[in-house]
């Protein structure tokens, strides 16, 4: 496969998404079908050679790595940068006063 395909699929589907995510929607699985046909057919007829779940997968990879998983409507449970929990600043204060004795990398270096 070569990096023309990425490409082309990549242009599609921001284009795609974008228009959604300004008019307030969400990716769903019958728009995702309907693309992933509509682009197979434009790769067969350049004679590319790819399949239909090899163009599903890579719309699917760039869309989450664009736009997160937040664009097919479920709310993303991962941690994001800048977000401290209360139980992590708690965590470090008693370490701090214990002098950093208990975490496994300092116990490992003694």
């Amino acid at each position: 496969m070569t990096q023309a395909i990425k490409n082309a699929i990549n242009a599609f589907s921001y284009e795609k998404v974008e228009a959604l995510k300004e008019a307030g929607e969400i990716v769903t699985t019958d728009m995702l079908d309907e693309w992933e046909n509509e682009l197979h057919a434009a790769m067969k007829k350049a004679d590319q050679k790819i399949g239909k779940a090899r163009v599903r997968e890579l719309m699917v990879c760039y869309i989450l790595g664009e736009f997160g998983v937040e664009i097919f409507g479920t709310k993303s449970s991962t941690w994001k940068a800048g977000e401290i929990s209360e139980t992590s600043i708690r965590k470090m204060k008693n370490q701090r006063k214990k002098g950093f004795n208990d975490l496994k990398i300092v116990k490992a270096a003694k």
